[in-house]
């Protein structure tokens, strides 16, 4: 329960702290339950990890790989990332980036990884080339 209401602070915070997510602070309102639920939801399927950087007791960053649902796909893992303006360019997008890349090595179903990022973000973008 602490996790989940760790990670809905964190995700109302970098809401509010960036245009460069896909998702907007309208398109979310979130609750602890379903927090819950998206936490079990990473552990029970193959192909997808939640990966939370931690900050004492504060989520300061996410970051999550998500197989493909089809037979087609199921060999990409749909990459996503978010840090708390607070904690850029401090390493925490690196080290998370650096662990998804370490748990997807490990994962026989994974064959690439895939990411979506804005043309204009170029500190992200500097990270994932």
């Amino acid at each position: 329960m602490k996790d989940a209401e760790a990670l809905l602070d964190f995700k109302q915070a970098v809401l509010h702290e960036t245009e460069f997510l896909l998702q907007g602070p309208e398109d979310t309102e979130g609750t602890v339950k379903e927090e819950v639920g998206l936490i079990g939801s990473f552990a029970r399927h193959p192909g997808c990890v939640l990966l939370l950087a931690w900050d004492d007791d504060r989520v300061v960053g996410m970051c999550t790989v998500v197989a493909g649902a089809l037979a087609r796909s199921r060999h990409v893992g749909q990459t996503g990332m978010a840090v708390r303006r607070s904690h850029w360019r401090r390493g925490v997008g690196a080290a998370l980036l650096a662990h998804a890349l370490d748990w997807a090595a490990g994962d026989d179903a994974l064959r690439k990884l895939s990411l979506q990022v804005h043309a204009t973000n170029a500190p992200a973008r500097r990270l994932y080339e």
